[in-house]
């Protein structure tokens, strides 16, 4: 028998809530600073347990080759596979 990479990609979806104080001017600048505020935390405490379990099948490959790709017609998820792409480029 031949053996075979296979690099299957699934899309999970996940919320994240940051919760911060701000000082400014007025809400909207508080919102900004909201915004940019620092979500590494946040980020870093994406685990199994807080993903939906739905996903989609966004890519397979084997031997490197793309044999199934998915339109995924959601910005955020494309860019999801995107980033996920360039993980792989550096590995």
């Amino acid at each position: 028998m031949k053996n075979y990479h296979v690099s299957i990609t699934k899309v999970f979806g996940a919320a994240l809530t940051n919760t911060i104080t701000v000082e400014a001017e007025d809400k909207y600048g508080a919102i900004e600073r909201a915004i940019n505020a620092n979500w590494e935390p946040a980020y870093n405490s994406i685990t199994q347990n807080n993903m939906s379990d739905s996903y989609v099948i966004a890519e397979v490959k084997v031997d490197g080759v793309k044999i199934e790709s998915t339109p995924l017609n959601n910005h955020l998820l494309d860019e999801a596979m995107y980033v996920n792409s360039l993980r792989e480029e550096t590995q």
